[in-house]
């Protein structure tokens, strides 16, 4: 039979399956972003060498996955951040 789990090992637990998957969601957008980069580098120097557009994507979308860095991986990778998002999780389901 299997043992109870205790508050503080739930709480443990879901905290580092919200790391796993905030570190998750940001590789995959790591990878697309870096996938993306290469194309658009490629398709401006290759149709348009006169025109080089590509620093614009390329920085904005750049700043939108540091945002995502930031908030997902470096603050939400701190545990404090996990607990309280747990605190506020359980207290929605507590009614």
């Amino acid at each position: 039979m299997a043992e109870g789990l205790t508050l503080e090992q739930y709480e443990q637990a879901e905290i580092e399956m919200n790391q796993r998957s905030a570190r998750r969601g940001f590789a995959v957008h790591a990878f697309l972003y870096f996938v993306s980069m290469i194309l658009f580098v490629t398709i401006d120097l290759v149709a348009t060498p006169e025109v080089i557009w590509f620093p614009y994507p390329m920085v904005g979308w750049g700043i939108g996955l540091l945002i995502h860095y930031l908030t997902s991986v470096r603050w939400l990778g701190d545990i404090r951040t996990h607990q309280r998002a747990v605190e506020k999780h359980a207290e929605r389901m507590a009614g």
